[in-house]
């Protein structure tokens, strides 16, 4: 009975061992990307109505995100097989990664009731978003 415990209790011990890993995983990930959120608006004059509302953007530009990020990679896939210049595939690339940013952050914003996101701001966020894309994607093919 004795062994029976102490499997048990090392069992737990792992899983809780697990369990905290992954939620300081989770917090060092979190806060970086909440304050960095947060300063991105204060620097572009954004008005939210609360802290709640930052993290409703976040997870819909994350869920929202992903779909459109699928359709844009099945559409890269299929450009890369067609067009034979590199400089034109990387322009299409830094174009579809642009729209892609726009209409994502767009259709959160328009969800996300608690914050106003001016236009500009939405185009010159999406901008700096495919050019970072652009920069480390760059750097991975060098």
């Amino acid at each position: 009975m004795s062994c029976k415990n102490s499997k048990y209790k090392i069992n737990t011990a792992v899983i809780l061992g697990f369990c905290l890993l992954i939620l300081i995983a989770l917090i060092l990930f979190a806060f970086p990307l909440f304050f960095g959120v947060i300063g991105f608006f204060k620097l572009f004059g954004i008005t939210y109505e609360s802290n709640r509302s930052i993290f409703l953007l976040i997870l819909s530009v994350i869920l929202i995100g992903s779909f459109f990020e699928f359709i844009g990679k099945i559409l890269l896939t299929a450009a890369a097989v067609t067009v034979k210049n590199k400089a034109l595939y990387r322009l299409l690339k830094m174009i579809t990664d642009f729209i892609i940013s726009f209409i994502t952050l767009y259709i959160a914003d328009s969800i996300v009731s608690g914050i106003f996101i001016p236009q500009h701001v939405l185009t010159v966020a999406a901008a700096i978003l495919s050019l970072t894309e652009a920069v480390f994607d760059r750097k991975q093919t060098a």
